[in-house]
């Protein structure tokens, strides 16, 4: 729906900005205490892989290789969200299982 109201250079400008964020409310709870080492530098990895992305869709502006480059971000947000949530769940369940390790 952006693309059709504010335009495609709108809409790559408003994907990189959103990522920004992202990563960094992603990255958020390591600095925080609410997870350990594990999840912030997964965290760090991932959300640098999804800025990396977002650039390239920002400075592809049009052909197949925008488009490619707009898939790419798509299916790696896709890992990403499920690398992340798989984290804090193993988190969780360490914790529970062996509190006195971490």
């Amino acid at each position: 729906m952006l693309p059709v109201v504010a335009g495609p250079d709108a809409t790559r400008l408003q994907i990189l900005l959103y990522t920004v964020v992202l990563a960094a409310v992603a990255f958020a709870p390591w600095p925080l205490g609410y997870f350990d080492a594990v999840y912030g530098l997964t965290s760090l990895v991932l959300g640098g892989g999804m800025l990396a992305l977002a650039i390239n869709v920002y400075r592809r502006r049009e052909g197949s290789r925008a488009l490619r480059a707009t898939r790419k971000l798509f299916a790696f947000s896709i890992l990403y969200l499920f690398a992340l949530f798989a984290v804090l769940l193993l988190e969780v369940v360490a914790h529970a299982l062996a509190p006195s390790i971490w």
